[in-house]
């Protein structure tokens, strides 16, 4: 939708996603929980999900919504 998602690694734990709209113009920041590994997730219109492995070797998938999500992106 014309918006640009960039990893921004901020120190060697800490990294996040900055998004820019169209015009360059920073609009938000998406942190994710921790403990999750960057690699593994996919993002979507609703947020991101992500499939992770537990100790007990179960996969398991968790989905990741940001509630205001769509007001961002339609202003």
């Amino acid at each position: 939708e014309g918006y640009l998602a960039v990893y921004r690694v901020s120190d060697i734990e800490t990294v996040e996603v900055d998004v820019f709209d169209q015009e360059g113009r920073y609009v938000y920041v998406m942190k994710h929980p921790e403990g999750i590994s960057l690699e593994r997730i996919k993002f979507y219109n609703f947020g991101f999900a992500i499939k992770e492995t537990q100790e007990d070797g179960l996969e398991f998938y968790a989905e990741y919504k940001i509630k205001n999500l769509p007001d961002i992106f339609q202003n």
